[in-house]
């Protein structure tokens, strides 16, 4: 994954570290930030340790050619076919036998008190 993505640009942070700490020697009043700004939002100036700046993390892109390879099948529109069944509901129109209407009236009337 590191050789195929620039993910491998993160290994590079001890260099960005080293490189820090040897700037802040030269300059103690340059701040982290600073240094960033001065590296990475001021372009590329040709400097005396511009193979120095070139090396850092983000500074250079070493996989602009990657190549990925697809492989995809064309599927011709008569490789589907849809087979439509007709949908057959039965509907019992008779009534259940079970439940005579006597039952069903039962339900509905009060309580009787003997």
């Amino acid at each position: 994954m590191l050789s195929a993505t620039e993910l491998n640009q993160f290994l590079k942070t001890p260099v960005l570290i080293q490189h820090f700490i040897t700037q802040e020697t030269e300059n103690p009043e340059l701040s982290f930030f600073g240094y960033l700004e001065m590296h990475y939002f001021n372009g590329n100036p040709h400097d005396s340790d511009y193979d120095q700046d070139m090396r850092l993390p983000f500074k250079s892109h070493d996989n602009c050619a990657t190549v990925i390879f697809l492989n995809v099948q064309i599927i011709n529109q008569q490789d589907f076919k849809i087979q439509r069944y007709p949908q057959i509901i039965k509907i019992n129109t008779l009534r259940d036998i079970s439940y005579s209407s006597y039952h069903l009236k039962a339900i509905w009337q009060p309580p009787k008190f003997v």
